[in-house]
This record gives C-alpha cells, structure tokens and sequence, in this order.
C-alpha cells in the first residue's frame, strides 16, 4: 500500500493564493513518473482553483502534496485502485474542502457534508474531462474486431447521492431547488463568516430557512412520503366539471414545500405546492384527472423509495420494444455489409 499526504505548509510572508488568480499547487514527490501522480495533480489543480472561486480566498497559504510525510490531512491510495474508479481524484478533492472549511470546527456534521458535495463537483469535472473531452466510449462494445460497435449514448455522471453522505446528498437537493449560483453564494457566505452555525449564514444569505433541510439529511430516519390516493369524481356544477383528490402521506414538516403534478385525460397538467401540513389536495378540472406525481423532478432525494411518488394509468409495457428492435436490425445491416465479400 501507498501512502500520499496532503501536508498545509502555512508561514509563507506574501500570500500566494487569492480568488482573482487560481491558487498554485506545490507537488513534491519522492518517486517520478508514479502513474498517481498526474491524477493527484490535476484533481489537486482543480479542486483549489474552484474551491476559491466558490468559497473564497483559503485559509492556508500553501499547499503541499507529499509521500510518507506526517501531515494534517492523508490521502490513502489503494495499489488495486484504477483510474476508471477515480478514488484517487474523490479523496484529494474531499480533503482538500476540508482544509478550506476548517473555519467550521463546531458543526463537523455539516463540514463533512459539504465536504462531500462539493468533491462530488469536482470528480463531475473530472469525469467529464476523461471521459467525454477524449472520446472515451466507455460503455460500448466492440463486435466482430471492433469493426462494428454497439454503442450506447454515453450517461453524465450521477452524484445525486452526494458521496454516500446524506447531508451531502442534502446539499445536492439544494441545489436543485435553490439553483447552483444561489447556493454557491451561501456557501461562500458560510465560509467565510468564520461562525459556528454555518446554517444559520446559509438561511440568512438565501432568505430561507434551510435549518429542516439538514435536520432531516441528519436525523438518519428514512421517511417515505408518497401518494397514497388519486380519485376524480364528477362534480355537482352545470358545466363538465370533475372534483379530484389526491391524498398525500404522511404529514408533517418537510425541509421545502415539494412539488405535485397533475395530469387530465385532455392532456392538460397543473402544479401546486405541498408543505406537508394537509393529508390532501382538491381540484377542480373540465377533464377527469388520470395521473398525480409527487416531487416528479426529484428534488428532494433523501426519500426512502421513489417508486410510490407517482399514481399513473397502467401500461401495456414500459419496455420501448419498437426502440431497440430498430436499434438492433440497424446493427445487424452494419455486421452483415461489414462481414459480406463480394460475390
């Protein structure tokens, strides 16, 4: 096993890193042309140069990556780890937010989190980088010699689960509600008050109160809310009219008011906000109500189960059968024009 050490060198007399000017990575290695190296450099590059721009100057002058050095924060690398996984990139940058948050000493919970979140940005970066910048088709394969591929449209990476952490995830959730810049600017406002309640900062920034947020993503509980009934009835006025309930489970305080959407045989639809104080909503539609989804653009992702969020009419499959029939005769024409000789 490998050790690196992520060793702050603080004392310099003229600070070297400032928001305006990308800080400057210090790399000093025993052994050159280690295969971690390179990717100890650039997610070290990375993460400083974003984590000023988002969370302002750092609290350290300098910053040092060195091997078999004692120091304040380690970085562990596995010999079996490969660059696919990218653990290397996770644990630098994660450590390296840790540094910048170190104002933050009494809500560790909460740094942790952060922590996470925002290593998840920088591995998101990373990941685009090696993966699409180059060309990198790294869920095809290759038929017959790779003279003919099967190839998949490439997926961005998912960090909807904030690094395994939920306040992490917290944070992620955050951001789909808030919007990145707004959290950005209440992250930043959080690092640099220097306060012991960082989500006291993050609410006063926001003009919200994100104490329920970080309550929940810390109380460890699952909670399941779900639709627990859909019904539309005609109703008693002159005109067409349907009367539609839609009960929602359980109540009680939710971190933000989630979104529910409805849909009408017409092929209407409507929203309305559900703050989890009521046990159902009523409409009143010309159409008769076919389908109710609860959070349907998945903001808030500590839900225990996703499945029961959304009452729809039954299918005949979910399975796009016409889809991959044509993807796959499509193929079979290439494999066979390919592999045919002339007669």
């Amino acid at each position: 096993m490998r050790r690196w050490a992520l060793a702050l060198i603080i004392g310099s007399a003229t600070p070297i890193l400032t928001a305006q000017s990308p800080p400057t990575v210090t790399i000093e290695l025993s052994e050159r042309g280690n295969v971690a190296r390179d990717r100890i450099d650039a997610a070290a590059r990375l993460a400083m140069a974003s984590y000023a721009e988002w969370l302002g100057p750092p609290p350290f002058e300098r910053l040092g990556i060195r091997d078999s050095l004692p120091a304040d924060v380690a970085v562990r690398i596995r010999w079996w780890e490969g660059p696919g996984q990218m653990w290397v990139e996770s644990k630098v940058a994660e450590d390296i937010a840790l540094a910048w948050l170190g104002r933050v000493t009494t809500n560790n919970e909460w740094k942790y989190g952060a922590a996470a979140y925002l290593r998840s940005r920088i591995v998101e970066q990373l990941f685009d980088r090696e993966f699409f910048l180059k060309a990198h088709r790294y869920d095809g394969t290759c038929f017959f010699g790779c003279y003919v591929g099967w190839s998949f449209r490439s997926l961005p990476l998912d960090r909807s689960a904030g690094g395994g952490n939920r306040m992490g995830t917290a944070f992620v959730s955050l951001e789909r509600e808030l919007g990145w810049p707004t959290l950005q600017g209440a992250l930043l406002a959080a690092a640099l008050g220097g306060v012991t309640d960082p989500i006291a900062m993050m609410s006063a920034a926001t003009g919200r109160d994100l104490a329920p947020v970080f309550a929940e993503a810390s109380s460890g509980e699952p909670v399941d809310r779900t639709i627990t009934g859909l019904s539309s009835e005609p109703g008693s006025c002159a005109s067409p009219c349907y009367r539609t309930l839609v009960s929602i489970g359980p109540t009680g305080a939710v971190p933000f008011p989630l979104l529910v959407r409805l849909s009408f045989s017409d092929g209407q639809s409507i929203e309305a906000r559900w703050d989890g104080r009521r046990d159902r909503l009523e409409f009143e539609s010309a159409a008769p109500a076919i389908g109710a989804e609860l959070d349907p653009d998945r903001v808030w992702l500590l839900d225990r189960n996703l499945l029961n969020n959304a009452r729809v009419p039954p299918r005949e499959t979910n399975v796009p059968v016409t889809k991959w029939m044509a993807r796959w005769i499509v193929w079979l024409q290439d494999a066979i024009l390919t592999h045919t000789f002339p007669v």
